[in-house]
Parts: structure tokens; sequence; C-alpha cells
């Protein structure tokens, strides 16, 4: 093989290179949720504790809590408790009851005015009970 040669005409095989083994290849873990340190500095954390890189630099590894996924489980919660007072609601039996919430749900504009009325509804029939 010669320096000029165009690396389409290489015959597969006849390289050297492909006769070296490759070690096999680990496909990336992705961690949900770094330790401090690591999302300080902005680099990858291991996901481990104490993660790697707080092991190699000899410092204290702890992880905080996720608020975005705290708040999220919150509002589904609330999303969840909305719901079944809308089932409960509905399967009251009192169809005057029933029609008139119905009607109510409707009257409202949006799907966010609906959360807002159901979560407000469920709220007040919590503190009359």
């Amino acid at each position: 093989m010669t320096e000029n040669t165009p690396l389409w005409a290489i015959e597969e095989g006849s390289s050297s290179q492909s006769q070296i083994p490759r070690p096999p290849v680990e496909k990336r873990r992705n961690v949900s949720l770094a330790c401090i340190e690591c999302r300080q500095k902005r680099i990858k954390c291991s996901g481990t504790t104490p993660c790697a890189n707080c092991t190699a630099k000899g410092c204290q590894c702890f992880y905080g809590s996720d608020r975005r996924r705290k708040a999220h489980s919150i509002e589904s919660s609330m999303l969840h408790q909305a719901l079944l007072y809308t089932v409960v609601k509905l399967r009251s039996g009192n169809p005057d009851t029933v029609r008139s919430f119905v009607l109510q749900i409707r009257a409202l504009q949006s799907a966010r005015d609906g959360t807002s009325f159901l979560l407000s509804e469920s709220r007040q029939d919590d503190q009359a009970v």
C-alpha cells in the first residue's frame, strides 16, 4: 500500500487496523440526579454514593432534592385528588347535583380553568367534611 492509495481502494481485511481487537464500548449511563459538587462544577456525575469525581478529589459527596420533581409530584397529587373528587361527585346518585356539577364544568373557558375549579371544589369539600 502506498501513501497515495485512496481509502476506497483499500480492500477490507488487508489493513493492519482490522486485525487489532477493539475493546468493547461501554454504553454511557445517564444519571437523573447529579451530586451537589458535580452540579456546581458542571461535570458528569457517576450517580453512585460517593460518586467517582468526589472519590477522586476526596471531597464530601451528597445529593440534594430535585425541586422540579418534587413540584411535579405535588401537582400530580393535587390533580389526582381533583380527579377522585370528580368521580365521587358524579357517582353521588343525586341527578340534580350531577347535572349542576356538569353544567358548571361545561361553563368553564379552558382546561386550566377546569383544573382550578376542580381543585378548589375538592378543597372546599374536604374542609366541609
